[in-house]
């Protein structure tokens, strides 16, 4: 896991704890095969990190 996935997760943990009704805690992320769907017609490939930030 790299330290950008584990700073969201500890991000999304605090706010589903201390703030449960905020839309970014209600939000969960995209599948891999949704993002590839969403990206496949860009002229270029997307890096790892945005799979981790969208996930």
């Amino acid at each position: 896991m790299s330290a950008l996935t584990e700073a969201l997760e500890f991000v999304g943990d605090w706010v589903q704890q201390y703030m449960p009704n905020h839309p970014a805690a209600m939000n969960r992320g995209l599948s891999r095969d949704a993002i590839e769907a969403k990206a496949k017609e860009l002229p270029f490939y997307l890096p790892e990190e945005i799979y981790e930030l969208y996930q």
